[in-house]
């Protein structure tokens, strides 16, 4: 599918055991690049700015923690979402590492790996000490993965 004056393209597909894999591609103006990645490395903030809804259901950010900023472009990142009944809470637990080359070669990339999932086989760079916490009784933990370039 393609949207809007950005000629943004998104591709998805279903596969088994109904998970639901999406890409989205849409080139960024350089002027906003910046400020979005700015936004972004704000973790701990997303309920406050995603879009969110309680009414006529609930649906969207219900709570976001930055659980480890323990280097310059390293995070990992909690976030509880919200989803219609009968569903339970979604949580997805990220761990995400950036490399800021914006001043060399103009570029940025971030890639986002799910932490603690069922088919978590990434090496993560864990600081020492560092458990991933346990999931809050009435909530299901999903697998994200996701890179920005």
């Amino acid at each position: 599918e393609t949207h809007g004056s950005y000629d943004t393209s998104i591709y998805y597909k279903i596969e088994g055991g109904g998970k639901l894999t999406c890409r989205i591609e849409t080139p960024i103006p350089k002027e906003m690049l910046v400020p979005i990645l700015s936004v972004l490395n704000e973790s701990s903030l997303y309920h406050t700015w995603i879009p969110s809804w309680k009414k006529p259901m609930s649906l969207g950010i219900q709570e976001s923690h930055q659980l480890v900023h323990d280097r310059r472009g390293h995070q990992i990142i909690q976030i509880l979402t919200n989803v219609p009944w009968p569903m339970a809470t979604r949580e997805v637990l990220m761990d995400v590492t950036a490399v800021d080359d914006i001043d060399e070669t103009g570029c940025i990339i971030a890639k986002m790996q799910t932490l603690g999932g069922k088919d978590d086989n990434a090496v993560h760079l864990l600081p020492d000490g560092f458990e991933v916490p346990s999931l809050t009784k009435g909530t299901e933990r999903v697998d994200f993965d996701g890179s920005i370039l």
